[in-house]
């Protein structure tokens, strides 16, 4: 049998008839080169000092001119949950993700820059404020000699300001020089505001929802469902934390251990920020615990916990700000 020659189809738009009858193909128009799109742009930011309370565990934070660091910003987001858009960013030559709200409840994108402020500065309260109940958790089982997973902390973030310039606001933040005037005119000390976090590994474990604690089995979980149950009594009943989750990086000590982000809580004022469903969600999450081990060695009772931290107050001196 012959050979038969592949024949590669044409796109019929590039073929006109000639006024001979004849059909011609087009004379391609390539035209110059576009010039791509940059992937990144230069930011310049503000970076909030924070305080913790060392006997409190309350958390202030202040805005300032001092502290202002250039960092390279990724376009594009690289990751998308329910509510937040993750980047890239780079500072000081490390890596960074950089998140902003886009739904909180009104429809994707339709979150005001003020909406947007005030969910990301409940979210850093929230580690910061997390890291000080598991210090004190630590501290619980040191005094108890109770044997606990000790390689998790709370991701260190930082809560930074996009400083506007000619060029305007920065593509990632979805926010153009208009919109970002408008907004001035309603609220002078409207910001674009950032919360930056150390980049990690992108494998995830999860330990709880937002209302729902399963317990564990192994040592991990169970330190995990130790310091919720930890955290509600030194709180005085008034706090659980809730979708713990975490990724591995380095903890305690430059050791490998687990970093804990995005955690909820749940108040009885139920006003800590988005997911946080009041008493009702207290409920819901110390519905699922069962004491084991770890909650009955670190004798977690309101009596024993209350003067325990009375006694470490004591012994405590003030912390200097972190920035």
């Amino acid at each position: 049998m012959g050979k038969f020659k592949r024949l590669r189809m044409q796109d019929p738009s590039r073929f006109v008839e000639d006024p001979n009858g004849h059909i011609v193909q087009q004379p391609q128009n390539h035209g110059p080169p576009t010039t791509p799109k940059p992937l990144t742009t230069e930011v310049s930011l503000y970076i909030a000092s924070v305080n913790v309370d060392i006997g409190t565990g309350q958390v202030k934070f202040s805005w300032g001119t001092e502290d202002i660091r250039e960092a390279l910003l990724d376009n594009m987001p690289f990751a998308k949950g329910k509510t937040k858009k993750v980047y890239r960013l780079l500072l000081d030559g490390k890596p960074y993700v950089a998140k902003r709200f886009f739904e909180v409840g009104n429809g994707p994108e339709c979150v005001s820059l003020d909406e947007n402020s005030s969910q990301l500065e409940n979210e850093f309260i929230r580690l910061n404020q997390g890291q000080w109940f598991l210090d004190q958790f630590y501290a619980r089982a040191d005094e108890t000699e109770t044997e606990v997973s000790n390689n998790f902390m709370f991701s260190r973030g930082l809560l930074v300001r996009e400083i506007i310039e000619g060029t305007g606001p920065s593509p990632a933040s979805g926010v153009s020089m208009q919109a970002f005037l408008d907004s001035m005119d309603y609220n002078p000390d409207t910001s674009i505001v950032w919360l930056l976090e150390p980049s990690r590994g992108s494998a995830i474990e999860r330990w709880s929802g937002t209302l729902q604690h399963p317990n564990h089995e192994n040592k991990p979980g169970q330190t995990i469902d130790a310091f919720m149950h930890f955290s509600y009594v030194y709180s005085r009943q008034t706090l659980v934390f809730a979708d713990i989750q975490g990724s591995k990086g380095l903890s305690r000590g430059g050791n490998s251990g687990w970093i804990l982000f995005d955690i909820m809580t749940h108040t009885s004022e139920g006003a800590s920020g988005i997911g946080d469903h009041g008493q009702d969600g207290i409920q819901a999450i110390l519905s699922d615990h069962i004491c084991e081990r770890m909650c009955r060695t670190l004798n977690i009772g309101e009596d024993n916990i209350v003067e325990g931290q009375k006694a470490r107050v004591k012994k405590r001196r003030v912390l200097p700000k972190r920035t």
